[in-house]
């Protein structure tokens, strides 16, 4: 299946995830970890058919399943769901950076 026809893929508590339901997303609602790991499974299974994996960020939770998010292959952007929230994407990615390279680049700023 070629890129241009792979879904997107809303994941996230239910009243999020309808939202992202209206712009054509296959949504997945979930409300604790073991409903996460189960749709992770699901997904899983049917990679092929998935490009891109918007997940809320009161369902990214759990090391375990972060991992398990990050090696499916396929992007996935973090949607911050909470006023404070704001800058998550950008504390996950320095995380990433820092685990990459060893070392945390606060240096750089």
């Amino acid at each position: 299946m070629s890129q241009k026809n792979k879904k997107l893929v809303g994941i996230g508590k239910p009243d999020h995830v309808s939202l992202l339901r209206t712009f054509g997303a296959v949504a997945f609602e979930v409300n604790n970890e073991e409903e996460l790991r189960e749709v992770l499974k699901t997904i899983e299974s049917r990679i092929q058919e998935f490009g891109t994996i918007l997940i809320t960020s009161d369902a990214f939770s759990g090391e375990k399943n972060i991992k398990k998010i990050q090696s499916l292959g396929i992007p996935v952007i973090s949607i911050p769901t909470h006023r404070n929230e704001s800058n998550s994407g950008q504390k996950n990615m320095e995380r990433l950076v820092a685990k990459a390279v060893g070392m945390s680049l606060d240096f750089l700023k």
